[in-house]
């Protein structure tokens, strides 16, 4: 047995699983090596969102009649990019994926791709966003754009989780019709 199973994979998707897995990598260490410089009150508030993004990727919601699904650690990651900056919410996304990975996939593939994959993406926020380094009582322009930012996109998910679920709720009563004739 294989100890990662990539039979059904093409080529091209082989190629870049295997691209996106090291440039994950790549991100994952130069995370690591920004985080060394963070306080003690900076690591103990990273060590708060690290446990509550493992409780959130321990109970993904799965998006009706899809393979999909996502969790609420979304929210600690983009708190950590307003409260600790880029490299911390890599490593934040990086552990929520991975946990959410292992719980709805049986593939060593998944495993490993899916935190890579994640890596890549936070590692590039949005153009024109810079987190604040040092905390304070009020926020920076950026760190209420982002907040903003998250807001809309939490909005989004939101909405679309309603319509899935109403889109499934007609499909399976689309079906429950066609059985009864």
């Amino acid at each position: 047995m294989k100890l990662i199973e990539m039979s059904d994979y093409n080529r091209a998707a082989k190629t870049y699983w295997v691209v996106m897995v090291c440039a994950g990598a790549a991100v994952f260490v130069w995370a690591l090596q920004r985080c060394s410089s963070l306080s003690a009150v900076q690591w103990a508030e990273f060590a708060g969102f690290l446990g509550l993004v493992i409780f959130a990727g321990s109970n993904p919601i799965r998006i009706p009649n899809t393979k999909s699904s996502f969790t609420a650690g979304d929210v600690f990651t983009f708190l950590s990019v307003l409260f600790l900056g880029v490299p911390a919410a890599v490593l934040i996304g990086i552990t929520d994926s991975f946990v959410s990975s292992r719980r709805t996939s049986k593939r060593s593939a998944s495993w490993i791709g899916a935190p890579a994959m994640m890596a890549v993406t936070a590692a590039d926020p949005p153009s024109g966003i810079t987190p604040p380094r040092q905390s304070g009582k009020h926020l920076s322009r950026s760190a209420a754009f982002t907040l903003c930012q998250f807001l809309g996109r939490l909005q989004n998910v939101i909405l679309n989780i309603q319509r899935c679920s109403h889109t499934s709720d007609a499909i399976a009563s689309a079906h429950q019709c066609q059985g009864l004739k």
